[in-house]
């Protein structure tokens, strides 16, 4: 059975550092789950939307943290770890362009420096 090369020691933090900042973003996104239930309940929408809304407001916390957590699984992966950043890259870039679509600057630039990250960590890989 072969080996396969131990990954530089660049790789792995670049990998950590854009998964540390995935989650926290993921985090801070979800933390206004009940900002959003609150207001949804006040306001005169149909119940369906005050049903529906709140779920998806979940989905890019999820998103962002499924995101890291596949960045994390590539440290352990002993082929094709470049692929799979190289998706994840561009996958997050769209998160970057909907952020600064919605002018949400400072969770743009965060994401884009993860993004960076996982795209120089492809190289390194």
């Amino acid at each position: 059975m072969e080996k396969s090369p131990k990954q530089p020691k660049s790789y792995r933090i670049l990998v950590i550092t854009a998964s540390v900042l995935l989650i926290a973003m993921g985090l801070f996104h979800g933390s206004g789950y009940s900002f959003v239930v609150d207001t949804m309940n006040q306001s005169n929408s149909e119940s369906f939307i005050k049903d529906v809304f709140p779920v998806l407001f979940l989905h890019p916390s999820i998103h962002l943290l499924g995101m890291a957590a596949l960045a994390l699984f590539t440290l352990f992966m002993k082929h094709d770890q470049r692929k799979v950043l190289r998706i994840l890259s561009l996958i997050i870039l769209f998160s970057v362009l909907a952020s600064f679509y919605l002018s949400a600057w400072l969770p743009g630039i965060l994401l884009l420096l993860a993004v960076g990250c996982l795209a120089m960590a492809s190289v390194k890989g």
